[in-house]
């Protein structure tokens, strides 16, 4: 449990809580065994320890980006992208967010909604009209804060239900032919992955865009961020793309083309830049972040509270997170405004090179201690 009052004089103490969530999804839950090198003379020889000592260069690996009131760090790799062409893992390497891919949909709806062309307390049937009229109470902002009650086509459904090469419009047909909800809307709150498909077609069909050319023209090209892209059906991989282990283009041996939810590629070095442009109004207004941070969903996942796509500290540090895990992607992104401090951690070796939360003691010790 985060102690309030260590907030101020520990740098990066609240992610603790929020890395407890990414550690909680990861799908490997065998015990690990770490080599934990410890502190060294500065944060990189810290951290290039902690790589030297746990990841093969032959092996799947991760990258780290560390920054401290708007200076790079820490940026770190180390690991294979791509076994089949010996491509090693750079700062410019893009991986599957998984799903912090949700802060980036939840930042596309808030932009329409700065533009006033949805009202965040419209029925989803203005604008998804095929769904079911038992559905008519759900809201955007239902959908945004996973309060819904719409069942998650992720963890309610074994995924040999969905076929192979699954789509955004594979759930959207199962779901408008399907009233289930696991209760009504508003009243409770639990993690669902549809709602945030559904508001990709939202974003799509309000921008006469698909989701991954709205993401394009209006996050990634004007912030240059040209490691990044939303992966869908129609989409090509970079050169430099990491693979799945290492390995595979397949999730759990299936094509999976799902966004919305999941699906954003990006790289060490873009999200360096998108995290500044956020909280520097490049993205959305300020007052339009402070709504995405309100406590909109307290405890909805292993204590912490949600709000627009962001992952939040109870405590109310100003602070937001997310997490993600894909198969073998597990990623993590924290921004720590009290601190000036914004951590991210990309691998694509899933459990086997995933010790987040030594890491994250290990930047906290350091800008704590030295």
């Amino acid at each position: 449990m985060i102690n309030p009052k260590s907030i101020q004089s520990s740098a990066i103490v609240v992610s603790t809580l929020f890395l407890t969530l990414l550690l909680s999804a990861c799908s490997n839950t065998q015990e690990i065994e770490f080599v934990e090198p410890g502190i060294q003379s500065t944060l990189a020889e810290t951290l290039d320890a902690y790589l030297d000592a746990n990841i093969e260069d032959t092996s799947p690996g991760m990258a780290i980006l560390v920054v401290k009131d708007g200076v790079v760090a820490y940026a770190g790799t180390k690991g294979m992208a791509n076994k089949h062409t010996a491509l090693s893992i750079q700062s410019d390497t893009g991986f599957r967010l998984a799903s912090i891919s949700k802060t980036f949909t939840a930042l596309a709806v808030m932009q329409l909604y700065e533009q006033q062309l949805l009202s965040l307390d419209d029925s989803i049937l203005h604008l998804l009209p095929e769904f079911p009229p038992a559905w008519q109470g759900i809201t955007i902002h239902h959908l945004l804060t996973h309060r819904s009650g719409i069942p998650d086509f992720g963890d309610d459904f074994l995924i040999e239900r969905w076929p192979d090469g699954v789509t955004n419009q594979n759930v959207i047909g199962y779901f408008a032919a399907h009233d289930m909800l696991d209760f009504e809307p508003g009243t409770n709150g639990k993690y669902s992955n549809t709602g945030y498909v559904l508001l990709a077609e939202i974003v799509s069909r309000l921008s006469g865009f698909s989701y991954s050319e709205y993401l394009a023209f209006n996050i990634f090209h004007p912030l240059d961020m040209n490691q990044s892209y939303a992966a869908d059906e129609l989409s090509i991989p970079l050169p430099n793309e990491a693979l799945n282990y290492a390995e595979f283009t397949t999730f759990s041996g299936l094509n999976f083309y799902i966004t919305g939810s999941s699906g954003v590629v990006s790289s060490i070095d873009d999200m360096a830049i998108f995290m500044e442009a956020l909280v520097n109004e490049e993205i959305v207004e300020s007052a339009t972040l402070e709504l995405m941070q309100q406590h909109y969903s307290p405890q909805l996942v292993n204590g912490s509270d949600y709000g627009y796509g962001l992952m939040l500290d109870p405590t109310g540090a100003d602070a937001f997170a997310h997490t993600g895990s894909h198969d073998g992607f597990l990623t993590w992104m924290l921004v720590n405004r009290d601190t000036g401090i914004r951590l991210v951690i990309l691998g694509n070796g899933g459990s086997q090179t995933a010790n987040h939360g030594y890491l994250t003691q290990l930047v906290d010790q350091f800008y704590d201690h030295q």
